[in-house]
């Protein structure tokens, strides 16, 4: 995140970059529904969340982010809970007509992750 200052002529002067590195750990599923029958949610939980900041090029000195770093961790605790309540409660597949889900599962690959899955053409 590239920041600037208006100086006193009115121009805008690049002060510094900064650097925001989330990370997180995080557990999915796809079970049955708990709301609708015959169809299949994706559940999960998150854990460990964390948003490191850092200066990565400054022309005005050393930055001082702890405050900014505390602003930020303050609020991490929510988020996690609402990420765990949307998870936990289940995010609806998409239904086709027709398609019957069979077996379906999470997969992970380098930064992505999908549904795999078997399905059956019929009542859905």
């Amino acid at each position: 995140m590239n920041q600037s200052a208006v100086t006193s002529t009115g121009a805008m002067a690049y002060t510094d970059t900064l650097r925001a590195d989330p990370s997180f750990g995080i557990d999915l599923w796809v079970g049955p529904s708990k709301t609708t029958n015959n169809t299949n949610d994706l559940f999960g939980s998150v854990s460990n969340v964390k948003l490191d900041v850092g200066v990565l090029d400054s022309v005005i000195g050393t930055i001082d982010l702890t405050n900014l770093q505390l602003i930020i961790d303050v609020p991490l605790p929510l988020v996690t809970d609402v990420l765990n309540g949307v998870l936990g409660a289940g995010i609806p597949l998409p239904l086709v007509p027709f398609i019957q889900l069979v077996n379906p599962q999470v997969v992970f690959g380098d930064g992505y992750f999908g549904i795999a899955t078997d399905f059956n053409f019929g009542d859905a």
